[in-house]
């Protein structure tokens, strides 16, 4: 079974700020929704894809913009969920509004057709595996000398990011199952960017070797088309591109 949950958050609480100030945060939060822990280790099952769905700025890629008066988060889960713990913590616990909604998203497999069109969502970590950089530092040089030495590298800008999904989604380039149509006239935008940068452990006091984790999201929303139902349906479960464990990859669809 597989569900898709939505939990309303208040981003008036203690405990919610650092919840959207740091991804890691999060992903800790939702490894202890299960009753039954996951067996460690086994990728197939702790994975789980989540996604911020704010409301309260006018540009998403700048939460802290204006203040965030509503946040829900979007969580896939290959196990039963539950939410009362992190509701408790960091929702309106004891309310109508402040529930859950979880469903069965195994359901929706079985409206998944070959040239079936469905509107999509999805926020994505964009980048790309190179051989070279322009200035790199000590550390990457030196892994960019060994024999098959590559850098992961984030791409930043609106025209980067966009080349990247059409990469894998354009035309014939149909990595993930679908396609937005051809690249010159692709059904897709992109409607918010933003740059993360945390600590993926906390840091310790005058310590001076963690360095933090940096992120590049952008979110693509359109217009797919179904190419491939197999891969389709993997690539539902399984996510789009790299940082899942971040807020990356929940690819939601609905009736266009």
């Amino acid at each position: 079974m597989v569900y898709l949950s939505s939990i309303p958050l208040n981003p008036m609480r203690k405990a919610t700020g650092p919840l959207l100030q740091n991804p890691q945060r999060v992903h800790a939060h939702l490894m202890g929704a299960s009753p039954e822990q996951p067996v460690p280790h086994d990728p197939n099952n702790r994975q789980v894809l989540w996604r911020w769905e704010t409301v309260g700025n006018d540009d998403p890629a700048y939460a802290d913009a204006k203040p965030i008066y509503r946040a829900n988060l979007l969580v896939l889960t290959k196990f039963e969920p539950s939410w009362s713990a992190l509701i408790e913590a960091c929702g309106w616990p004891d309310t109508e509004a402040g529930k859950a909604r979880i469903a069965d998203y195994s359901r929706l497999f079985g409206a998944v057709t070959l040239g079936r069109q469905f509107s999509f969502k999805v926020t994505a970590n964009p980048v790309s595996s190179v051989r070279t950089l322009e200035n790199p530092t000590q550390e990457q040089q030196k892994i960019l000398d060994r024999p098959r030495g590559r850098i992961t590298v984030g791409h930043r800008t609106v025209t980067h990011q966009m080349e990247w999904f059409l990469d894998r989604a354009a035309a014939d380039n149909q990595q993930w199952g679908f396609t937005v149509g051809p690249r010159e006239d692709a059904k897709v935008k992109i409607t918010g960017r933003t740059h993360l940068q945390f600590y993926k452990y906390p840091k310790k006091e005058g310590s001076q070797h963690q360095q933090p984790v940096s992120l590049n999201q952008a979110t693509y929303e359109g217009i797919l088309q179904v190419t491939d139902v197999e891969l389709f349906k993997q690539t539902l479960l399984q996510g789009i591109g790299r940082g899942k464990a971040y807020g990356n990859g929940l690819l939601t669809i609905a009736n266009p």
